[in-house]
């Protein structure tokens, strides 16, 4: 997985460490009520749980670690969804890395407890686990209703970051403080994550170098377009700042929607304009 995902996503890897963790511990802990009190029970780790002989403890652990209920209608819910996908999916992952161990060293009888967990997994893991799962993600989103902040509030919070911004500005100019730095980055990440409304994580992984180096748009747009633009539009297309990054799966992140938007609006009243002409010189 590091070396797949990369040392920025090392909290990641270390989360799903933990999670696994967890699960050990909970099937030794249920070894442990299953069996008498007079006789001693070995202690299992990671790969003996990857196996066919303990898909059930494992199964049975997972719920109890989710918070394992059923509703008034009897339909099985947890109150940790998701931890039991993400089990899921680091489970399947373990097991294709034991089959690998087991190819590298021709052990047979690890790959075929490997080979057996993952058949398993696939074949049970769905209906006594993931549905649950995505039943109580379902049944969240039934008669939920969604608080959208009013105008006041985003103008008294916007109002609060430009002050905070040009405060620790002047305040980092005059005495360098990590402190303060700190407290600046903070409050201009939170600026530019409510101004895109996109993911966290995105703005996160944005690099000082991708602002300075970032494409002069209004140097290299093309007159026509400017001229089609609203005097509102010209505005923003002087102010705003538009450039990309790469988002969570990947793909490009437009940063700045806003200004997206308005160049799309931009090219349509272009084309549209163009169709206009087309018409008239048919017509004569």
């Amino acid at each position: 997985m590091h070396e797949r995902l990369g040392k920025n996503r090392v909290n990641d890897i270390c989360q799903r460490m933990r999670q696994l963790a967890r699960l050990v511990k909970e099937v030794n802990r249920i070894r442990n009520s299953e069996a008498d009190s007079s006789t001693s029970v070995a202690q299992l780790d990671l790969n003996s749980c990857i196996g066919r002989s303990h898909y059930d403890q494992v199964v049975d652990a997972t719920k109890r670690l989710c918070g394992h209920f059923d509703d008034p209608c009897g339909r099985p819910l947890f109150s940790n969804p998701s931890l039991g996908l993400k089990l899921g999916h680091n489970l399947v992952k373990c097991a294709e890395i034991k089959r690998g161990i087991g190819l590298r060293l021709n052990d047979l009888h690890m790959i075929q407890e490997s080979k057996a967990f993952i058949s398993l997994h696939k074949s049970d893991w769905t209906n006594r686990v993931s549905s649950a799962s995505l039943a109580t993600f379902k049944h969240r989103k039934y008669n939920t209703p969604d608080v959208l902040p009013l105008t006041s509030d985003l103008i008294k919070l916007k109002s609060y970051q430009d002050k905070e911004i040009n405060s620790l500005t002047s305040e980092l100019e005059n005495v360098p403080n990590a402190h303060v730095w700190r407290r600046l980055s903070e409050v201009i990440y939170t600026r530019i994550v409510i101004f895109n409304k996109r993911r966290c994580g995105e703005t996160a992984k944005l690099l000082v170098k991708s602002y300075t180096e970032r494409p002069r748009w209004e140097a290299v747009a093309n007159d026509q377009l400017v001229n089609a633009l609203q005097p509102l539009e010209q505005k923003l297309l002087q102010r705003l700042t538009f450039f990309c990054c790469f988002s969570y799966c990947y793909q490009y992140a437009i940063m700045n929607m806003a200004l997206f938007y308005y160049w799309i609006i931009c090219v349509l009243s272009f084309v549209a304009s163009l169709l206009c002409r087309l018409e008239k010189n048919t017509t004569l």
